[in-house]
């Protein structure tokens, strides 16, 4: 837990996107479906969204709904929200519509942007923007707001026990900490490319979309088909010389399929995470057989903790090992193994998993409760804040933290967090059943 690094003072995200916009403006910034668009291009983009939101009414501390499909605008409407100091809550557009209207019910947003495809056929009461008229023009006194660390940077909507998605308040701060870590700990080089694959509507995507986007690297958006299509991803990221993949255990899978082919390579890949759901060993070992100078890290994290908290490099899996581990904190952050008093239990011995520390968000949005998840730290001063995360694990001789279970219902389906509780409340709901038990089975490599 002896984590302390201090970062950057006075950070302020739009700020840096427009100095970086300005050092590299002929330089490709984003590639999505065989097209490319420059940082000039990108950073008239953003001005262009961001004077619809402000004659609009849009200010600092304002929400701004938005359910975008992937593309150019997906990263402009974001980097936008962030110049005018706004809170973007993004809505994943491939989520079932009754899922999508409600959650632009609970934010509360005067605004909500989207593609047409996407207009709420609901009752909402504020402005809607549709992307695909915004021109060109760009207001004379747009400002560009300057980020505190308590700010809140964006509102991610993840799954809950009542069956009701809840919003997750992701502070500026906790965005900063996690893009500092990476940079000091995992620079880029030059002639990188990034992949953006993970929905802009999870807070796991914020170093897709600003890790690569601040340092000049260019970053390639998968479209839907090349996501759900594992020959197809592995061309787009060959064919652009893509060289990090930010993933899940279930992409990683994908990948292997094709790197396990004899006619195929990816010579381009230099580094790879994974995170969301557990992996084995056996996976490790494929991974190191197919991409044998490739680092494949173990990320571990929830939305309440701004994505990750811990990092273990599989190269130091051990032969004899029997669960791949989540490893040590990163940069800021601390991890405490407690029993049910928040007493420490000893090295070895099973607890949940608690954190605090620069990660952690801002809390839950709105009137839903916290369920007793963020609590008082019993080891810091007054005030100081630590998360239960609810995950059971355990301190193993190296010192690296393993996962041995949950405590509660909560499951992870193909990198996806799935409250069994919550699907039980959903069908629990009609009337014409009782009771309900939701349960998850594993077939082979496949959870369902």
């Amino acid at each position: 837990n002896q984590t302390s690094r201090p970062l950057t003072e006075d950070f302020g995200l739009a700020a840096a996107f427009e100095a970086c916009a300005d050092a590299h403006a002929e330089d490709s910034a984003l590639i999505f479906c065989g097209e490319s668009l420059n940082y000039a291009d990108l950073r008239k983009r953003v001005d262009a969204i961001a004077t619809a939101l402000f004659e609009a009414g849009t200010g600092e501390g304002d929400v701004v709904a938005m359910c975008l499909d992937r593309g150019f605008d997906t990263i402009a409407a974001v980097v936008a929200a962030v110049k005018l100091g706004a809170i973007s809550a993004a809505i994943d557009p491939t989520h079932p519509r009754a899922h999508r209207e409600r959650i632009l019910a609970d934010t509360g947003a005067d605004v909500f942007l989207s593609h047409a495809a996407h207009v709420p056929d609901g009752d909402f009461s504020g402005t809607v923007i549709v992307a695909e008229e915004i021109g060109d023009a760009v207001h004379p006194e747009l400002p560009t707001a300057r980020q505190k660390p308590d700010g809140i940077y964006n509102l991610v909507y993840t799954s809950g026990s009542t069956g009701l998605p809840k919003g997750v308040l992701i502070p500026f701060g906790a965005l900063q900490n996690r893009l500092e870590w990476m940079w000091n700990a995992y620079p880029w080089q030059e002639g990188d490319v990034a992949l953006l694959q993970k929905s802009y509507a999870i807070v796991a995507s914020s170093w897709e979309i600003w890790g690569s986007l601040l340092k000049g690297v260019p970053t390639v958006i998968a479209d839907y088909n090349e996501l759900l299509d594992p020959a197809e991803l592995w061309q787009l990221c060959v064919s652009n010389g893509v060289t990090h993949l930010l993933s899940s255990p279930a992409l990683i899978t994908s990948v292997l399929s094709q790197a396990e082919r004899p006619e195929t390579s990816w010579p381009s890949l230099r580094f790879a995470t994974t995170s969301a759901e557990a992996i084995s060993p056996a996976l490790v070992r494929r991974w190191q057989a197919a991409f044998p100078d490739v680092p494949l890290l173990n990320l571990y994290g929830s939305t309440e903790c701004s994505s990750n908290v811990t990092v273990f490099d599989t190269a130091e899996l051990g032969p004899d090992a029997e669960a791949v581990p989540i490893g040590k904190p990163i940069d800021n952050c601390a991890v405490y193994v407690l029993n049910s008093r928040q007493q420490a239990v000893p090295q070895g011995a099973v607890g949940e998993m608690c954190v605090r520390g620069a990660c952690l968000a801002a809390g839950y949005y709105g009137d839903t409760g916290d369920d007793g998840r963020f609590v008082e730290n019993p080891f810091g001063a007054p005030g100081e804040r630590l998360y239960r995360t609810g995950d059971i694990v355990r301190l193993n001789n190296a010192g690296d933290l393993e996962v041995i279970g949950r405590e509660d219902q909560q499951v992870n389906v193909r990198g996806f967090r799935v409250e069994l509780g919550g699907i039980e409340a959903c069908l629990a709901s009609h009337p014409d059943i009782d009771k309900a038990c939701a349960r998850v089975w594993q077939t082979g490599n496949e959870r369902h």
